[in-house]
């Protein structure tokens, strides 16, 4: 009785073991695919026009379809075929992957219940490995388009790629995006624009950003506590105190899960579709990955407004030390032409960054910082021999053909007009910006020198002041041209309320530096006050000024709504 018990327990395991093997040599032969999917269709699980072939060999699915939760998915032909020689090597190796007229549709499902990480659990990833070479010689998915539940619309006509996994290495093969389309979901403001635009002809239409700026607005106004409200704000402490008691930014330690080689990746002609439209004629990018390490060996950006060239590395552990080199030029006014180059080194904790400009704008600047730190300690220099403005001269005006488009045309004899109008230049020279200190206290120091068409004489400017997350005062700001000076000295408050208290003292100073339309001179003191509050605003200018024109006199000023 035991032995044959034995026996069973023997040969059991080995025949269904036996069976298994030949029901699913059944299903993925060419027959039993056919079958297999036939009932799949019957049951309303998926539907397909025709099916070839089968999975382990040459497979060829049409008019494929299938509803599976919120997603509806439609591919007009599938492909596959693996390589066979690669089985005598040890190897996994599909020959070609192919998917053509793909359509994805995703409707609004129930958000996902959130999941809290465990205290102490380690948020990296785990190693992976394979335990045999795995091989994708040619992807190939074209012609897609993917619509999400927000009107977020994704479309592209060629998608072509491969890879290779080598044990805990993986390789991407050459890969390609070409004519891809993406269409962000419109946001309120949009949408009512279009409606007000369909409703209404007469008038000048709503301006969707106008209507987007005053939602976001009114969501900040109902979110913000109202100081003195059941308590509320009455004692809140300010944002820069709030900043000193916060701990020290810590960044996590990421190891990749295997080593990640991307030689070449190329994006072209991919175009952002709605009220921005956006281009970009080529992208190509080279990078790798290992361990710790993330390297971004270049990357060539080309598009209608600018050209731009990167290359980066960074550690992610540590402070995650950097660095990065930028190269770019801009192809679109008023900046065509201008050229800028970006260094930057160092880690989160010790921060530099250099920039050279050169063109439109010259100007150098250096700055550094420790952005780990929640005051975010910095140091900041800007450097400018020469500035203009405007960067370049707006198109010019021949008024002479523009009288003629509306009709009119000059008689003989009338007074000449100037055929060209140039618009107002300014010229900053030997500009310097120096601040430093942190969100909490900062100290900054400006001068430079004014000119232009508009002003006679050249005016020089100087500032200092020091400030913080609420409020920034200036100790002084000074103008000087020719013989006199202005000097201001206040201080601007944008928290709890905006509140602004100024002072400002004329030493013969000369209208005439600034402006052609009056001649002389003026001396005295003035004081400015302007306060915000929820009862509405107030402000009072009392003047105390003499000058070199007819009628000096003496006034004051209070105004409130």
């Amino acid at each position: 009785m035991i032995i044959p018990f034995f026996r069973l327990m023997l040969w059991l395991p080995l025949w269904l073991l036996g069976l298994i093997v030949l029901l699913a040599g059944l299903g993925l032969s060419p027959w039993g695919t056919a079958w297999l999917a036939g009932q799949g269709q019957q049951r309303g699980l998926f539907e397909f026009e025709r099916i070839s072939g089968s999975p382990l060999d040459t497979f060829t699915l049409e008019g494929f379809a299938m509803q599976a939760g919120p997603a509806r998915v439609r591919v007009g032909r599938l492909r596959l075929a693996w390589a066979e020689e690669c089985l005598l090597d040890g190897r996994l190796c599909l020959d070609s992957l192919e998917l053509e007229n793909v359509d994805v549709r995703l409707k609004q499902s129930a958000p996902a219940p959130a999941t809290e990480q465990a205290p102490g659990e380690s948020g990296g990833l785990p190693s992976i490995a394979v335990p045999f070479p795995i091989e994708l010689r040619a992807l190939s998915v074209d012609d897609v388009t993917i619509r999400l539940a927000d009107g977020t619309r994704l479309e592209w006509q060629r998608f072509t790629s491969g890879a290779r996994i080598t044990g805990n290495e993986l390789t991407l093969l050459p890969t390609r995006l070409a004519q891809a389309r993406l269409q962000l979901p419109q946001s309120p403001g949009q949408r009512l624009a279009a409606a007000d635009a369909e409703a209404t002809s007469d008038g000048p239409p709503i301006s969707a950003t106008a209507i987007d700026a005053s939602i976001a607005i009114t969501a900040v106004d109902s979110s913000t506590p109202v100081a003195g409200a059941d308590g509320a704000g009455a004692t809140k402490p300010g944002n820069s105190t709030l900043l000193e008691t916060q701990p020290r930014r810590s960044l996590p330690e990421i190891e990749l899960p295997l080593t990640v080689r991307a030689p070449r990746i190329v994006v072209s002609d991919f175009r952002l579709v709605g009220s921005s439209p956006r281009r970009i004629d080529h992208l190509a990018l080279n990078l790798s990955g290992e361990g710790h390490e993330v390297r971004l060996q270049s990357l060539a950006l080309a598009t209608p407004d600018a050209d731009v060239q990167l290359s980066a590395s960074v550690a992610l552990r540590d402070d995650y030390p950097l660095s990065a080199s930028l190269e770019g030029v801009v192809h679109r006014p008023p900046l065509a032409g201008q050229r800028l180059n970006l260094e930057v080194s160092g880690s989160l904790a010790d921060l530099t960054a250099d920039i050279e400009a050169s063109g439109p704008v010259s100007a150098s600047l250096s700055a550094n910082a420790d952005v780990l730190a929640p005051t975010v300690p910095f140091e900041l220099n800007v450097d400018a021999k020469q500035l203009a403005w405007p960067l370049a001269p707006a198109a010019s005006v021949d008024v002479e053909a523009a009288l003629a488009v509306s009709g009119v045309t000059l008689e003989t004899g009338d007074t000449p007009l100037t055929s060209r109008v140039s618009p107002p230049e300014y010229r900053v020279d030997d500009l310097q910006l120096r601040a430093e200190g942190d969100l909490t206290g900062y100290r900054v120091a400006l001068q430079g020198r004014v000119s232009g068409q508009a002003l006679p004489d050249s005016v020089d400017i100087g500032l200092t002041g020091n400030g913080d997350l609420e409020r920034f005062a200036w100790l002084p700001l000074s103008l000087s041209a020719a013989e006199g000076a202005l000097i201001s000295r206040g201080e601007v408050r944008w928290a709890p309320t905006l509140a602004v208290e100024a002072s400002v003292n004329l030493e013969n100073f000369a209208l005439g530096a600034v402006t052609q339309a009056v001649d002389g001179t003026l001396n005295g003191d003035t004081r400015v006050r302007f306060t915000q509050q929820e009862q509405g605003w107030r402000l009072a200018v009392p003047l105390n000024i003499t000058s070199s024109m007819p009628e000096p006199r003496i006034l004051f000023a209070e105004v409130s709504p």
